[in-house]
């Protein structure tokens, strides 16, 4: 059973909640952004990363999932607990879960959503019912979240929001489908950040934070900001 929703509920307890960060090297993520210097590449995800950790404060249980030495001593730094592995995402999800346990149920939300809000991740972190986030295209998973221990294979990559809910309705016979929203949609392209400045609900500082991030990453320019 499938159903659409919005995230308001936010009734459950999550202390004992573990939510995965997956923040790839500074130095090499979002290479589909062309023309970016190094410098503007490095600003742009430290921001993002630090921007859904920032919002996920009410979370003890916060896991950075990285392949970057930098990026987990990046994390320390700001309360994180850390895994540090050279196995393909989705294994290193599920290395994670292994290392820090799920009783108490657990998600994933991707380190480079633009504009997480505290209350938005709140309300879909602690929903009794499997929810399943999907990007701007409705192509990828931008937050998946389980309200069990029971495990599920990740199927994080090509097509996997589709992936996802047929995972979890396998497991548990329903699952909430997410549509992008403002808080949720994670900055694959230039073309998402574009999306996001056209949405006229943007408050100043979301305005100010995606057009800076437009700046950052404008196709041809690799002058630092």
């Amino acid at each position: 059973m499938l159903h659409a929703t919005t995230f308001t509920d936010n009734s459950m307890d999550t202390t004992k909640r573990l939510i995965l960060i997956p923040v790839r090297s500074f130095d090499v993520g979002k290479s589909r952004l062309a023309g970016i210097s190094e410098a503007n590449r490095r600003r742009l995800l430290t921001d993002l990363a630090q921007g859904v950790i920032s919002e996920l404060a009410t979370i003890s249980r916060r896991v950075v999932v990285t392949t970057s030495d930098e990026v987990e001593e990046w994390a320390s730094a700001l309360g994180c607990l850390t895994l540090t592995t050279s196995s393909p995402l989705n294994v290193a999800l599920s290395e994670a879960l292994e290392e820090y346990g799920s009783e108490g149920g657990y998600g994933v939300v991707m380190g480079d959503i633009a504009l997480p809000s505290r209350s938005s991740l709140a309300a879909i972190v602690s929903k009794p019912t499997p929810i399943v986030t999907s990007d701007r295209l409705y192509i990828g998973t931008s937050i998946l979240t389980i309200p069990t221990s029971e495990r599920i294979d990740f199927k994080f990559g090509n097509g996997s929001f589709k992936s996802h809910l047929t995972e979890v309705i396998k497991h548990f016979g329903i699952a909430y489908a997410g549509s992008p929203t403002k808080e949720t949609v994670d900055i694959d392209s230039f073309e998402d950040l574009l999306t996001l400045q056209g949405d006229k609900t943007l408050s100043p500082t979301e305005r100010l934070r995606i057009e800076t991030m437009i700046k950052l990453t404008s196709q041809g320019v690799r002058n630092d900001l």
